[in-house]
């Protein structure tokens, strides 16, 4: 088994969008919880379009999924929208099982996901 690996995660906000990198272990403690306080502050100001970009992602458990399913309602209940970003095969696979694939936006790259965001916003 391999030893965990903190979650951290990265921020900015480009052309109106919340970019998140996420990375490590998502296992829905309180550095997890730190990324939702964020999302709830860039919605305060108006920004909710965000992309997650999960290809940082070691390893996710019910709760990270609790995470994203979290960030995921924040930014929809404010009318926005939040996209998954590169998912690994395995993190697709959970989402198919959890049958959240049919809830979550996914999309392969960054670029697929800006230009789906676009669409959105117009």
């Amino acid at each position: 088994m391999l030893p965990a690996m903190p979650f951290a995660f990265d921020s900015r906000v480009r052309e109106g969008v919340l970019h998140l990198t996420l990375a490590g272990d998502l296992l829905g403690d309180t550095d997890s919880d730190a990324v939702l306080r964020l999302a709830e502050a860039h919605i305060s100001t108006g920004t909710i379009l965000a992309l997650a970009d999960l290809s940082g992602i070691r390893f996710l458990n019910s709760s990270g999924l609790s995470v994203l399913i979290g960030l995921l309602t924040r930014f929809r209940n404010a009318g926005g929208e939040l996209l998954l970003v590169n998912p690994s095969a395995e993190l697709r696979k959970l989402l198919v099982i959890t049958r959240l694939e049919a809830i979550f936006t996914l999309a392969p790259d960054l670029p697929t996901a800006e230009q789906r965001l676009r669409v959105l916003a117009s």
